[in-house]
């Protein structure tokens, strides 16, 4: 029997997750935390170390299978149209050598950590749960729009853009869930 375990941010253990999530960043990009991608470390406000430090986000978590780091994301609070909208798997990322030593392909992330952010948008009151993907990522939102999303959550309950929208300043494709 495989081991899952979820460490998620809370206010109690913010040190200790900041700091095993900077360990996680830097194995995973075999980078100082200096040289981290603007995305994830210091650099700006939106990066997301900044954004944890900041209590700028409302969650983060790091699964694990068999003790590896398996996958990691994270939702926040946004506005977007003048709608309360909450992003879903955020700052998200796999390890695929941890993915191939451990369970093979499955919607692990999806049906644990996804899950809980969608739970945690409903508590905050958010009117949509969206899950959005730059130009870089389309193929991964193929993936999710086709596969991983109607798998954990049913068909048709995720309206995909059919093509970029603005979001958050940037064009991106979204999965939007009405809340």
């Amino acid at each position: 029997m495989d081991n899952i375990t979820i460490l998620t941010l809370n206010p109690n253990n913010k040190s200790l997750f900041i700091d095993t999530l900077t360990a996680v960043l830097t194995d995973k990009f075999g980078i100082t935390v200096e040289n981290l991608e603007d995305n994830y470390g210091y650099k700006y406000p939106w990066s997301l170390l900044s954004l944890i430090e900041s209590n700028s986000i409302d969650t983060y978590q790091i699964l694990y299978v068999n003790d590896l780091v398996w996958c990691a994301s994270g939702g926040i609070i946004r506005e977007h149209n003048g709608t309360r909208v909450y992003q879903i798997g955020f700052r998200g990322f796999s390890n695929h050598d941890s993915r191939h030593t451990g369970l093979g392909v499955k919607p692990l992330g999806t049906e644990t950590l996804i899950k809980h952010q969608v739970e945690r948008a409903r508590l905050n009151n958010c009117d949509l749960a969206i899950m959005s993907f730059n130009e870089h990522n389309y193929k991964l939102f193929a993936v999710f729009k086709k596969y991983l999303m109607p798998r954990v959550f049913g068909k048709d309950l995720f309206v995909s853009s059919q093509t970029p929208v603005l979001f958050n300043g940037v064009p991106q494709w979204t999965l939007t869930l009405k809340l």
